[in-house]
């Protein structure tokens, strides 16, 4: 594939992804206290359309980088002046092989469809990943300080696999850190996205169910429970999920890409009349959450088509570190319990025992 820049020029909010669904925020509510030391966000996004789902099912969110983390790649590559640009991606040669194809998922060569470095570099490109062994191979290629250029050349050598994950895994420093302390080397415009490896979508447990009998003006309404990445690594940086500092960032009433995949569960209506044990500790609380109230809907229809038939009662285990700060959906057990759903739970709370007596 070859680059070139165009005279058009194209903007959009989202990500752009071939068989991705568009999706509102509705909600994005922290369900944790802001003391706790843990970020959990309840999320609750609208699709157009009926697009039904199951429990167990996932929903993939297709993230950006940070504007911050953006102009301090353009900078150190100093890609400022052609950074918004338009470019499109045109095919080297007629051939349809595999080999012809964008050198990233999200881009349609056979259209011509104009994007930029910036905005590669914002939904495209996984600058925040840890790099691999080869991308110290290509760097090394486009330095002019020979100190660097061995340095670089040694996290190629397998005699050095432990300084390798020394100094990338167990940090968990990221591509566009490495070009900070690298930065004579400057990577060629039209070589980014074969450095560069790409973006990925990254795929949550869906905490809702899929009730087709209420769904308002064709509108498909998915929850999601996601605890924001964020910690302090051995060398005393801050280190953010891509994705979930993304999720925290979004506003109600914003417009985000998403894909629904199935999951492995694999539950049936016909189960319902069976009892389930049910295990979730934490976020993973999340698809027993999905399939308690999937339970529910079936047990409804049931009833409304035989009156007086039972289902068999469910039994949740849930587990976290304390009562106060992330016993999710708390109040909506006890709710589901005083309408009449079958449903008994088990609570155990690490950090303050004496709460689960």
């Amino acid at each position: 594939m070859e680059t070139r820049q165009d005279g058009r020029s194209s903007s959009s909010s989202r990500v752009e992804v071939p068989a991705g669904l568009t999706a509102k925020v509705v909600s994005n509510h922290r369900l944790t206290p802001a003391s706790h030391w843990q970020d959990v966000r309840h999320l609750t996004l609208s699709i157009a359309g009926p697009d039904g789902y199951m429990p167990g099912d996932v929903l993939t969110i297709y993230p950006k980088n940070s504007a911050v983390d953006v102009d301090a790649f353009i900078s150190l590559m100093d890609w400022t002046t052609i950074a918004d640009k338009p470019l499109c991606f045109m095919p080297s040669s007629t051939s349809t092989s595999p080999d012809s194809r964008p050198p990233i998922p999200n881009t349609e060569a056979v259209t011509g469809a104009p994007t930029s470095l910036r905005a590669l570099l914002t939904s495209q490109l996984d600058i925040m990943s840890i790099p691999r062994r080869s991308f110290f191979v290509q760097l090394a290629h486009w330095t002019t300080d020979e100190f660097q250029k061995q340095r670089l050349l040694e996290f190629t050598d397998p005699e050095y696999i432990d300084e390798l994950y020394d100094y990338t895994t167990r940090p968990r420093r990221s591509i566009l850190e490495v070009l900070q302390e690298f930065e004579t080397a400057k990577i060629p415009w039209q070589r980014i996205c074969s450095i560069i490896p790409a973006m990925r979508g990254r795929q949550f447990s869906i905490a809702s169910a899929f009730d087709s009998s209420i769904t308002v003006e064709k509108q498909t309404t998915v929850e999601l429970l996601v605890a924001i990445v964020k910690y302090r690594t051995v060398i005393k940086r801050i280190r953010q999920g891509v994705c979930t500092r993304y999720i925290a960032s979004l506003k109600s009433g914003q417009e985000i890409t998403v894909a629904l995949q199935k999951g492995g569960l694999g539950v049936t209506k016909a189960e319902a009349k069976k009892p389930v044990v049910m295990v979730g500790p934490g976020t993973g609380v999340a698809p027993m959450r999905a399939l308690i109230y999937q339970r529910k809907h079936w047990r409804e229809e049931e009833q409304a088509a035989m009156p007086g038939s039972e289902g068999a009662r469910d039994v949740l285990f849930f587990g976290c570190r304390n009562a106060g700060s992330d016993y999710f959906f708390q109040e909506e057990w006890r709710q589901l319990q005083r309408d009449g759903t079958p449903l008994d739970v088990f609570v155990a709370f690490s950090r303050d025992q004496a709460s689960c007596a």
